[in-house]
């Protein structure tokens, strides 16, 4: 089997697919900016997974590392979903992809035993010299490994990438067509 996720130790650069724990990030709250009222924001602390490319933190080439939230199956679908059945639905969902918001992670003896999911839809940018020094502080995080790091980009650019037409195409005009040949 091949394995998911690598261990991390603090001495370890930062790479797409690292995960990190209890982390600051900003929400804004309200601001009225064309009245000149001041921005208000709150902070909260989550657990997150980086998304933004290794070549691109390795090489200095960004300020903000773009990162998503990430928890475990078991409280997503408690904060989520009533009943077992929605559960189920959603989990069947999770696994075949169809759930363009979340990712699902396989778990990994030894390194991480449970699986994971991601909201890929609440991305946040933290300060790369911020992440850089939390990193010091978070001896035993993991990392996620090749191909799956890169599963997980495709996945984000799949949420960002979708386009929403005005006008879409008529099933039932393409079926008259299908039928009306000789």
């Amino acid at each position: 089997m091949n394995p998911w996720f690598r261990k991390l130790d603090n001495t370890d650069s930062l790479e797409q697919g690292d995960i990190f724990y209890n982390i600051p990030v900003i929400e804004p709250i309200s601001a009225d900016i064309d009245r000149g009222e001041r921005l208000r924001v709150k902070v909260i602390k989550l657990d997150i997974i980086v998304l933004s490319q290794s070549c691109d933190l390795g090489a200095g080439k960004i300020q903000n590392v773009t990162v998503c939230p990430v928890t475990n199956l078991q409280l997503h679908l408690i904060n989520n979903f009533g009943s077992v059945s929605e559960r189920k639905a959603h989990v069947k969902r999770l696994k075949r992809g169809e759930e363009v918001r979340y990712h699902l992670l396989n778990k990994d003896t030894g390194v991480c035993e449970e699986y994971l999911v991601i909201d890929l839809k609440n991305a946040y940018g933290i300060n790369y010299d911020l992440l850089d020094k939390l990193r010091e502080s978070q001896p035993n995080r993991i990392g996620l490994k090749p191909p799956y790091r890169e599963h997980l980009s495709q996945a984000f650019a799949r949420v960002y990438m979708r386009i929403g037409l005005p006008n879409d195409i008529l099933e039932d005009d393409l079926l008259k067509v299908a039928s009306e040949i000789g």
